[in-house]
């Protein structure tokens, strides 16, 4: 039986395609964009800025203790698993091994925040919320995500989301109705956020095979697992560092007018590291198998992909910040458009350092030097925010992220200039077209302002005009990359209408 579901794995990964993992992944990655903005100005009205400020704050919290329990496992398990993933005995040891490891530093957390309760004062305020919304931490244990990385099933993980979105967006609209449904709101985004993570558990029998094997190798995995984790928590916790500093040093309502723009900031970071995990593993297997050419071919696909979205992204949140704010949350927000003006460069620079960090560094093997620049960025954000909180508030906490992610990048690009890379050369090359484009926008989005009198008509208008001025200045400009990708999108799409695949 086990022999005749991995040869019916092996079948059906020969089949998988880049472009439709893409696909799926940006489909599911679109719900994440798509669901808060449909939620969050909902919530936003309703809490108003202490009631949100209290969530982020709890959430902040617990973000922490989910990635220290999950580790550095996800990326680690990717890389590795895709080395034994034909061999599903060897890949069944692998993952029960790692998941050992995440159950342990599961119940180590909860230790860690019942401590906390008892003798911190502000944790013991919030214990009610923090006890609810950590039921995230242990349902995280039961992800196994990267078991359908490795495999890249992300029909599975893309149905699953919509599912899981849909639910969560139901029980939001019909149960939330005012301040006092605050424990409800943060039931129904525990589900959303980890109740699929069941289904995933169950479903994973498909690939690995329940019956403990025995003997783990627990230390094998542990000091790589730790590295990976040093960056993990450097690269994800800015956020949750920065908004826990920020609950300690000032108000509810300080948190709530930062976490508006950082949520903004958030889902299209989100979004794009969503590219990665579908490039990392066929990078990975390139290099494995001495392909050199085929990996840096792949890579400046990768480039592509991501510059030609990051540009236009960042150039449309800085001059349209206070039509997403007042859309977003509302005019009592308006107080986060300067703070989304900050944190869109920050946005360009944690994107330009996936492709220095997880597109070369970690399939080449670097993982420790990914180690060494997410701390430094980690740690010098931490103590940059902390002087700049004093001093200016939550905007501190958003210009200690830019400076961190700015010098993080930089001494990135540095590093791997002695190694064959130059990204100084790489991505400007690569994306000098998008650049031109994106001035183009920008002149657009400035006359929009200008002409248009009403948040509406700009976002209406302004918004709608600025993509297509973007897109047809890349189209003029003959693009390779967008000009293939489209004309193969357009087609597909054609060949799906009724009569056309006959002819």
């Amino acid at each position: 039986m086990s022999q005749a579901n991995q040869t019916a794995n092996n079948q059906a990964l020969k089949k998988k395609s880049i472009k439709i993992n893409t696909a799926l992944n940006t489909l599911r990655m679109t719900l994440t964009i798509l669901v808060p903005l449909l939620t969050y100005p909902y919530i936003t009205r309703i809490f108003s800025s202490d009631g949100i400020g209290q969530y982020e704050w709890v959430k902040s919290v617990v973000s922490i203790l989910t990635l220290i329990a999950s580790m550095g496992i996800n990326t680690y398990a990717i890389r590795e698993g895709t080395k034994v993933r034909n061999d599903r005995k060897e890949f069944t040891r692998f993952a029960q091994e790692l998941f050992v490891l995440n159950l342990i530093a599961t119940a180590i957390c909860y230790l860690l925040l019942f401590g906390l309760i008892l003798t911190v004062p502000k944790f013991t305020l919030y214990r009610t919320y923090l006890l609810i919304y950590s039921i995230n931490i242990g349902l995280s244990a039961l992800s196994l995500d990267w078991v359908y990385s490795v495999y890249e099933d992300y029909l599975y993980i893309t149905v699953r989301q919509i599912i899981v979105q849909c639910v969560s967006v139901a029980g939001l609209f019909l149960l939330v109705h005012n301040r006092n449904d605050l424990i409800i709101y943060i039931i129904i985004t525990t589900v959303s956020n980890s109740g699929a993570n069941i289904f995933n558990f169950v479903r994973a029998r498909k690939y690995v095979d329940f019956i403990p094997v025995g003997h783990y190798r627990l230390m094998l995995h542990l000091v790589p697992v730790i590295i990976f984790f040093g960056t993990r928590f450097a690269m994800n916790a800015y956020n949750s560092l920065d908004t826990f500093i920020l609950g300690m040093l000032s108000t509810d309502d300080a948190v709530g007018y930062y976490n508006v723009a950082v949520k903004i900031n958030t889902i299209l970071v989100t979004f794009f590291m969503a590219m990665s995990p579908v490039y990392l593993p066929r990078m990975t297997d390139y290099l494995n198998k001495g392909n050199p050419g085929m990996y840096r071919s792949l890579l400046a696909k990768a480039i592509k992909l991501k510059t030609i979205l990051i540009y236009p992204i960042v150039c449309g949140l800085f001059m349209f910040a206070p039509q997403v704010i007042w859309m977003i949350a509302g005019k009592a927000f308006d107080n986060a458009v300067g703070t989304l003006r900050i944190l869109c460069f920050v946005l360009a620079f944690v994107l330009l350092s996936s492709i220095v960090q997880k597109d070369i560094m970690i399939p080449n093997g670097k993982e420790k030097t990914v180690l060494h620049l997410t701390l430094f960025a980690a740690i010098s954000n931490v103590l940059i925010s902390c002087l700049l909180i004093v001093l200016i508030d939550y905007n501190g906490a958003a210009w200690g992220s830019l400076l961190a992610e700015g010098v993080t990048f930089l001494m990135g690009c540095v590093i791997l200039k002695k190694d064959g890379y130059d990204l100084f050369r790489m991505i400007p090359q690569c994306s000098v077209k998008y650049f031109i484009a994106t001035l183009l926008m920008g002149l657009s989005c400035l006359l929009s302002g200008m002409l248009l009198p009403s948040h509406w008509l700009i976002i209406c208008v302004g918004i709608p005009v600025a993509v297509v001025v973007y897109f047809g200045s890349i189209f003029l400009l003959r693009d390779t990359f967008f000009c293939e990708n489209a004309v193969a999108l357009t087609g597909k799409i054609k060949g799906k209408l009724p009569g056309e695949s006959k002819r």
